[in-house]
């Protein structure tokens, strides 16, 4: 890692531009409990580990976020409209 002025600029250009992505992962993993049975654990253990060890499991949700944006607008693009669907 660096360190100084650099290495502290570098961490916040990542958590800056992983924000979004991770805002529209937990919007991702809240529409695919939506319908389920046990939806209010499913948050709980999801939460509970954002709580317990937030940068690990942060990463992994930002990165979900990521894969919906790409194939969100990929859908869009391929259909001729231009609108999200």
């Amino acid at each position: 890692m660096a360190e100084g002025d650099l290495g502290y600029l570098a961490r916040s250009a990542v958590v800056v531009t992983l924000m979004p992505f991770g805002l529209l992962g937990l919007a991702a993993v809240h529409g695919w409990v939506a319908g389920r049975p046990n939806a209010r654990l499913y948050l709980a253990a999801m939460y509970g580990g954002l709580f317990l060890a937030s940068d690990w499991v942060f990463v992994p949700v930002a990165g979900l976020g990521l894969v919906r944006f790409m194939t969100r607008f990929r859908r869009a693009e391929s259909s001729g409209g231009g609108k999200e669907e």
